[in-house]
């Protein structure tokens, strides 16, 4: 859900990024790639300053506790209401340019 200027506080995503040391590379609509989709950040649909956060699927399990840890400290950090929801996959749609989201514990 976004405001009523009908804008998503996406200062808030890129901040986030920043400080954790990586960077927004991509928007839409709801959803935010960072660090070119190792991680996936969707605005709550009941609060718009909440913040979901995803890690790729394809990251070890080392690597994705360590980035969720580092998101987890920095939200609180800044006072970002931040949720991890889990891990994500994506790949091209078959006979689309569409991409094919999948998320997952």
């Amino acid at each position: 859900m976004s405001d009523e200027s009908g804008l998503r506080p996406l200062y808030l995503v890129d901040a986030l990024a920043k400080a954790v040391g990586q960077e927004v590379t991509y928007v839409y609509d709801d959803l935010v790639f960072i660090s070119h989709s190792e991680v996936l950040v969707q605005f709550s649909e009941a609060d718009p300053q909440e913040l979901l956060l995803y890690l790729h699927g394809d990251l070890d399990d080392t690597a994705a506790e360590s980035l969720k840890a580092k998101y987890a400290i920095t939200a609180k950090q800044q006072g970002t209401a931040l949720n991890y929801k889990g891990r994500f996959s994506m790949g091209a749609k078959d006979g689309s340019d569409e991409i094919d989201l999948q998320f997952f514990p």
